[in-house]
């Protein structure tokens, strides 16, 4: 059978998909999944494919729920048995600008500052406005776990892993300075994110019809780990199980994705992170 999106009729069976993940069934047919979809991409296929009026997410809560509710119908509409959600606890970073050139354009593209960042000295991290989990605002999470279709389920993310939000911290260069000169600034940089974002999922685990914890954090490059794996293991792989023990005891999965070469802490993952 030949499947064609948008579909008609979806069927999504979140109970199938998950026994598939974890090797206990052969799926029946080809299973779809995305870590994310930019906006762009979004856009086009709602206006174009899905007749939806393109509505941006603001602050505004009925603009919100607008949005959600065509960000649902997506997902649904694609042939993805769960909707992927994620947003930053409000880590604020250096970045630079450019002009996206894309063919589906967003205007301006940004990344994160990768010589010095906002955080490189202790005066720095003493004077940073770091965000609480009991300020972030958890509506857009909350609506569409009460909104899912039926047979849909939850996936949830922070925004950016770990080491990511160190990095963009920090920046690339002034944290492996860091890693030699001033370990102690290091380790308090990577607790507090690393903190912020479990406190944030201990709210998120309340939040009804969530299956998976499907995190992000880019770890490596074409040929290597980002970090040497000493450093991974002391900093960062810690706290991914932390993570993955908070889902796993309110019955939920940990999923992990990073972009590049990991093999180096791959035995880490599978049997420490787990």
């Amino acid at each position: 059978m030949i499947y064609k999106v948008p579909l008609k009729n979806p069927q999504p069976d979140i109970e199938g998909f998950i026994k598939v993940l974890k090797g206990e069934s052969i799926p029946a047919k080809g299973v779809v999944m995305e870590y994310l979809i930019d906006e762009e991409v979004r856009r086009k296929i709602s206006t174009e494919l899905l007749g939806l009026d393109w509505i941006k997410f603001s602050g505004e809560r009925k603009e919100q729920e607008k949005y959600l509710k065509n960000y649902i119908e997506f997902w649904y509409r694609m042939g993805y048995d769960y909707v992927r959600f994620e947003l930053n606890a409000g880590f604020t970073r250096k970045s630079r600008k450019a002009p996206d050139t894309a063919l589906l354009s967003r205007g301006v593209r940004e990344w994160a500052e990768e010589g010095k960042g906002a955080v490189t000295c202790w005066k720095d991290f003493e004077n940073y406005r770091w965000p609480k989990a009991e300020e972030f605002d958890f509506f857009p999470y909350e609506f569409i776990g009460r909104n899912l279709p039926e047979g849909m389920g939850f996936f949830v993310s922070h925004g950016a892993g770990v080491l990511e939000n160190v990095m963009q911290l920090m920046g690339y260069e002034s944290l492996s300075y860091a890693l030699y000169d001033d370990p102690e600034l290091v380790r308090a940089v990577f607790d507090k994110v690393g903190q912020t974002i479990y406190e944030f999922y201990q709210y998120l685990v309340e939040i009804p019809n969530i299956c998976a914890f499907f995190q992000g954090d880019d770890m490596g490059f074409k040929t290597a780990t980002l970090l040497s794996p000493q450093v991974l293991r002391e900093y960062v792989l810690p706290w991914h199980k932390r993570y993955a023990e908070l889902a796993h005891r309110h019955g939920m999965l940990y999923l992990l994705h990073s972009c590049g070469n990991v093999e180096a802490i791959m035995d880490d993952l599978i049997e420490d992170v787990k």
